[in-house]
């Protein structure tokens, strides 16, 4: 070793990893030198680098509980005055029931209902679950029923509201099928190249509706005209709920088959697109941005239409042939105890030992309590999985698969239809609309015996009127967070809220009836818009083009095809331009085509990490509409690019 105070000159090495960096100072001859009798070599450890994305998550879940609980609260305070009349503890008991008996300001047993003749246990016994409340109150219009009762089954809807997938519209379950099958057969048409039968919309609407994922598949592919067509039956399989592989999916048969993209999923699928499925509960927040960083638009939008159909078939199998949601609700109910009973009645006979396990241990990952969400076992952060809950029963039962009865529950569970519960994810399919319609039933008869509901204030809007603001009301996306804080975003604790607030109502509390009074809509948009644009990184003082830019794709494209190598060597202008005008003739190009064009074998072509695909999407959908002429023109493209930056607005919900 050498002193490094003796050298002038030496070389210093970096290994740079994820999570360390190594270093090492040496001469000319690679030996390593010295310093203040140190050898100068080490590594340098520190944390990986982490993304937003879990804490997002976080962020968000508990942004839709405050949302959840301010709707509640709200309802609480329509509601207040009438139920004290009743009941000035009412409320508090609701607040309370979190809270060891103990800790309670109120000491009794009941959280809900402590009348000399009327107690929780009663209310239980009249109504087994909130659904049979708000069937009897939505169907019964000669009775005044207990102020509580109305408030807790509003109560109930402000909790789990329904998604807002067809906001603004009267929900028609024949229409929205309509609709997404279109859609649907319009991207397998464009992704896929396959082009299905006219005629099989009633056949799959019919294939679809209240079956079991066998029988699904089975009709589907009836329906579609589908054997031996491997892209097809993939897609099928989603549709009908049961798992695929999407690397089948989007494998073609023809020269254009993309096998860059191939081997990206076939990776995935080892790892994040294990077992890929629409049913899976964390598809929104964890599958659908693998999917994103994998496919283009085209492909991503195919998987979005095809899962808007799979959502179609579990909410047709949620509601049935009943005319509400509490009155299937109320079935799935009723279905589940006598499931219940059959299961108990099986495992007596045939598994005796093992039935105090199954059905009573408490500390168990995946028995009836794990399923019910009362194990307290500390592996079962929450509640067993369906699938994980069906092992168990065939496991259980294996042994006696041949008998009859055993044989009908295994064929239900294969159908996914056994000892079904009522709060499961597969409810995020059901809009909001059939919330609404049971609510303006249940307000209609209330408001005949409570004259309050009817009551106008100063702004207009009755009680009645109020309640069904609080169940529709939505916050525009280009709103965001509703930060009590003007000017939030000088505030560390509120740095993601924009929001902005009209002069004189900057500490005025939002309510969806004042929601437009209050919010200054059009300045909460521009700054939603100044806060999600950056600057040009070539020029400074411009704002950054739309990823969808006429311009900006054709830098994209032209970027790629600069840093394009042949045989190691920089491919030539003329080439350069020989492809764009590929580029241009074709919507998508790919490693192959490039190849094919060049007349050499795709491994003469490097330059490039991972997948090769250039596109000019935005220049094929308007030459599909105004020709390729009009697109040489200067005030054409000027005017093409205000309507993609109009259409990015518009699909924010910025008008």
């Amino acid at each position: 070793m050498k002193d490094l105070s003796k050298f002038e000159q030496y070389y210093i090495g970096l290994d740079v990893g994820t999570n360390s960096v190594g270093w090492a100072v040496s001469d000319f001859d690679y030996n390593i030198l010295r310093y203040r009798g140190q050898d100068m070599w080490g590594v340098h450890l520190f944390d990986d680098a982490q993304t937003a994305k879990e804490r997002r998550m976080f962020r968000t879940a508990r942004r839709r509980r405050e949302r959840e609980v301010n709707r509640i609260a709200w309802v609480r305070d329509l509601f207040r005055d009438e139920v004290d009349k009743v009941d000035p503890l009412f409320f508090q008991r609701l607040e309370d029931s979190r809270l060891h008996a103990s800790d309670r300001r109120v000491h009794q047993n009941n959280t809900l209902f402590n009348d000399k003749n009327y107690q929780d246990k009663d209310f239980h016994r009249e109504f087994p679950t909130a659904y049979h409340l708000r069937n009897t109150l939505m169907k019964t219009t000669d009775q005044k029923f207990d102020i509580r009762l109305v408030y807790l089954a509003i109560a109930h809807m402000m909790k789990s509201r329904g998604n807002f997938l067809y906001q603004g519209a009267t929900f028609d379950a024949n229409a929205a099928f309509d609709e997404s099958y279109q859609r649907l057969i319009e991207s397998i048409r464009l992704v896929l190249g396959i082009i299905l039968p006219d005629n099989a919309k009633q056949s799959v609407q019919n294939s679809i509706r209240g079956k079991g994922i066998t029988r699904k598949k089975g009709d589907l592919q009836s329906a579609w005209q589908a054997k031996g067509n491997k892209q097809l039956l993939e897609l099928i399989k989603l549709i009908s709920g049961g798992k695929a592989k999407l690397s089948i999916l989007f494998t073609k048969n023809d020269a254009d088959s993309n096998d860059e993209l191939i081997d990206a999923l076939k990776n995935a699928e080892e790892s994040e697109l294990k077992d890929f499925q629409f049913s899976k509960a964390d598809y929104d927040e964890t599958l659908v941005p693998v999917l994103e960083s994998l496919l283009d638009d085209d492909a991503i939008e195919l998987l979005e239409n095809a899962k808007k159909i799979y959502d179609w078939s579990v909410l047709s199998t949620i509601i049935g042939n009943h005319s509400s949601l509490s009155e299937a609700m109320i079935e799935i109910s009723q279905k589940h105890h006598h499931d219940l009973s059959v299961l108990k009645h099986l495992v007596r006979k045939y598994e005796p030992n093992k039935y105090a396990e199954f059905f009573k241990k408490k500390k168990s990952a995946d028995n009836y309590q794990a399923w019910i969400g009362h194990s307290t076992d500390k592996n079962n952060k929450s509640v067993c999985d369906q699938d994980t809950f069906y092992k168990a029963i065939k496991s259980l039962l294996d042994a006696h698969k041949e008998n009859d009865e055993v044989s009908d529950v295994f064929k239900r569970i294969e159908e996914g239809s056994f000892l079904n519960k009522l709060r499961v994810s597969s409810n995020g399919v059901i809009p909001y609309q059939l919330h609404l319609m049971e609510l303006e039933k249940i307000l209609e008869n209330a408001s005949r015996h409570y004259d309050f509901l009817n009551h106008k204030d100063d702004t207009g809007y009755s009680v009645r009127e109020k309640i069904i603001q609080i169940l529709t009301f939505r916050i525009p996306y280009y709103v965001g967070p509703l930060s009590d804080k003007h000017l939030a975003e000088k505030d560390e604790k509120h740095g993601h809220a924009w929001i902005v607030k009209n002069p004189g109502f900057e500490h005025t509390p939002i309510r969806p009836w004042n929601f437009g009074q209050v919010v200054n809509l059009d300045a909460s948009a521009e700054a939603f818009i100044r806060r999600m644009t950056s600057k040009c990184t070539y020029l400074p003082t411009c704002d950054v083009l739309p990823k969808q830019s006429l311009l900006y794709s054709e830098y994209i494209v032209l970027n790629q095809l600069n840093n394009l190598k042949m045989n190691g060597r920089d491919i030539d202008e003329e080439s350069k331009k020989n492809l764009f005008g590929l580029c241009k003739s074709k919507r998508n190009v790919s490693k192959r085509d490039i190849a094919n064009r060049l007349g050499i074998s795709q491994d003469e072509l490097s330059g490039f990490d991972g997948d090769l695909k250039l596109s000019l999407k935005s220049y094929h959908d308007f030459k599909d509409i105004l020709g390729d002429e009009a697109l040489k023109r200067d005030r054409v493209k000027a005017f093409v690019e205000d309507c993609i930056a109009a259409w990015l607005l518009l699909s924010r919900g910025i008008k």
